[in-house]
């Protein structure tokens, strides 16, 4: 069997008892388990109820000698996920892994867009296999264990403010409020009073003024105990999380950002990488995008085609992942089918390869066995007929062709139809022989004039 799961392509690792399955699974980087259900030590039940209670989420598919419904019931109980018969056959282990692979990242994509819309995400809803990034992600894992300010600089897109409310959702101030302000708050004290417990997120920090960042400094240093000096009280407990485009340090350099204030927030400094230094994770990020949105709209998963991954890895992503989910969410709207191809992203082709090579693309994916309603039709299949118009027979490069020249056209074709003969071919035409006689003379067609009778 292990043999057989290689020669379809998958990496594999091996164990021959139920304790060398669990200490692979302690090994991590597994993402399904092949699992027979009798073993010496520990039997296959016993490692399902063992990955329950760790809590671990790796799909798993048991093998069995005979399909008996009593223990497959057991199985699927303690957590499998499908079964093989033994021996299984080399479709059969593709299809039931393949299917273990989908129904994982639906269940992984769904339980982050719970988290999401609950306001409780995770540090593993951050996805990334970026050194760069997991780097961040390790900072941020230490910054959630304590009230320190936090600066969480990047690119627009890049994620910086879900990564705060997950420091905010995994720290103790969880069930405190998360405060967002945009740009400059108008009233810093407010603001910072209105999260008092929490955490207060101050996006694009460094366009606050001079008098707001004297104001914020106040708040954050540690000696003060007054909101202001006309507003005395004890101040808030708020921690906060500030996020800038713009590396702060090059504007304080400048004089355009309070240095004190820029050290207070530097004490945990974390950047975030723009999506194009970071392809390595464009597939994985993309896959999972994907899955979400073909749940949210009740499509089969969605899959990219090399081509189409090829295409997502050469483009630049100026406005990073929010740019990605916009142009993959299209994608699955409009597709036909459940995998992508290249011209299921006609802007990032035209980017790259130039009109030509777009057209090219649409036209080879543009369907030609049946009509399309226009309701139904995406905009790479109406991008796709239109070059065709210019092959059209009433058409020339000049425009539209005259009336007396597709006349002509058509009267010489129904001549060649007709072998020569009036009678036959004014019949086909539906009118009379002196009729055709005056338009052949007209158009200068006398030489295909018959002269027999008939």
């Amino acid at each position: 069997m292990s043999e057989t799961v290689e020669g379809l392509g998958f990496a594999i690792r091996t164990a021959t008892s139920g304790q060398g399955a669990l200490d692979c699974l302690r090994g991590g980087n597994v993402d399904v388990l092949l699992l027979d259900l009798v073993m010496p030590d520990i039997d296959g039940l016993a490692v399902l109820e063992a990955m329950a209670r760790a809590g671990a989420s790796v799909p798993a598919i048991v093998a069995v000698a005979r399909p008996d419904p009593a223990l497959l019931a057991s199985a699927a109980n303690a957590g499998a996920m499908d079964f093989v018969e033994k021996p299984a056959t080399a479709e059969r282990l593709r299809f039931a892994i393949e299917g273990a692979l989908r129904r994982d990242r639906l269940e992984t994509a769904l339980a982050a867009e719970r988290r999401r819309r609950d306001g409780q995400p995770a540090f593993v809803d951050f996805f990334t296999k970026d050194a760069l990034s997991q780097r961040a992600l390790a900072v941020a894992t230490k910054a959630a264990r304590n009230s320190l300010p936090l600066l969480i600089e990047g690119e627009v897109g890049t994620g910086r403010s879900f990564l705060a409310r997950i420091v905010h959702a995994t720290s103790e101030r969880c069930s405190k409020p998360f405060l967002t302000v945009r740009n400059a708050p108008r009233d810093i004290e407010a603001a910072w009073a209105a999260a008092a417990g929490g955490t207060l997120l101050i996006e694009e920090i460094g366009r606050l003024t001079e008098a707001e960042q004297a104001r914020l400094f106040a708040l954050l240093e540690p000696a003060g105990r007054e909101l202001s000096a006309s507003r005395p009280g004890r101040r808030p407990d708020t921690r906060l999380i500030a996020t800038s485009r713009c590396r702060l340090l090059e504007l304080t350099r400048r004089g355009l950002f309070r240095e004190d204030l820029y050290y207070r927030l530097n004490a945990m400094p974390i950047y975030l990488p723009p999506l194009r230094e970071r392809p390595a994770d464009i597939g994985p990020l993309a896959t999972r995008l994907l899955t979400r949105f073909a749940a949210e709209i009740g499509r089969p998963a969605a899959g990219l085609s090399a081509d189409a991954l090829d295409l997502l890895r050469r483009y630049d992503w100026p406005e990073n992942i929010g740019q990605l989910e916009s142009v993959l969410c299209r994608a699955v709207a409009l597709g036909r089918e459940s995998l992508l191809h290249p011209a299921d992203f006609p802007d990032l082709l035209v980017t790259l390869d130039g009109r030509e090579a777009a057209a090219a693309a649409f036209v080879e994916r543009a369907p030609t066995s049946a009509p399309i309603h226009i309701d139904q039709a995406s905009q790479r299949f109406r991008e796709a007929v239109a070059p065709a118009l210019a092959s059209d027979r009433f058409l020339t490069e000049k425009g539209i062709s005259r009336l007396a020249d597709v006349e002509r056209n058509l009267i010489a074709f129904a001549l060649g139809q007709c072998q020569g003969q009036m009678a036959r071919t004014a019949r086909a035409l539906g009118i009379g022989r002196s009729t055709l006689y005056r338009k052949l003379r007209e158009y200068g067609l006398e030489a295909g004039m018959d002269t027999d009778a008939a």
